[in-house]
């Protein structure tokens, strides 16, 4: 049993209170970290959206393991495939990979890392322009030696 679930979700700007996406996205784990225990369940889902990668990536890593260190119940839903790597390798860390069928089926499984271009690969299925899709997988082989 439980004795609180806490939750992350959405990606809305607090336009009264001043608060960028990012902000509210941190706001609201400061409120889970302060509030999470062994008997926590936490889900989290895409949370570093609101910031550049490398920040968001640091963010989410940290994050992630100060929620170990409290020993809470988690489920994280992120996009950050090289932060589910590292930490799959903590004993603690079951890591997941939900396919997404076109017809709204969805598939648990363990990850297929063999291609990790999710979104190249969905623009490839939705038939844009191969001339785009061939550019965007030249663009991203670029990016990743930077």
């Amino acid at each position: 049993m439980f004795n609180k679930i806490l939750t992350r979700l959405g990606n809305d700007d607090e336009l009264e209170a001043n608060c960028s996406t990012f902000a509210m996205e941190m706001r609201q784990m400061c409120h889970i970290l302060e509030h999470s225990d062994e008997k926590s369940l936490v889900i989290v889902d895409e949370l570093g959206r609101g910031t550049s990668t490398l920040d968001g990536v640091a963010l989410t890593t940290a994050i992630s393991e100060a929620l170990m260190q409290r020993k809470a119940h988690v489920y994280l839903v992120t996009h950050f495939l090289k932060m589910a790597e590292y930490l799959h390798t903590l004993a603690c860390v079951d890591h997941l990979h939900l396919q997404t069928v076109c017809s709204g089926n969805y598939k648990v499984q363990t990850p297929d890392n063999s291609s990790t271009c999710y979104g190249i690969d969905l623009a490839a299925s939705l038939d844009l322009d191969e001339t785009f899709v061939a550019n965007a997988r030249s663009l991203l082989t670029k990016v990743h030696t930077f």
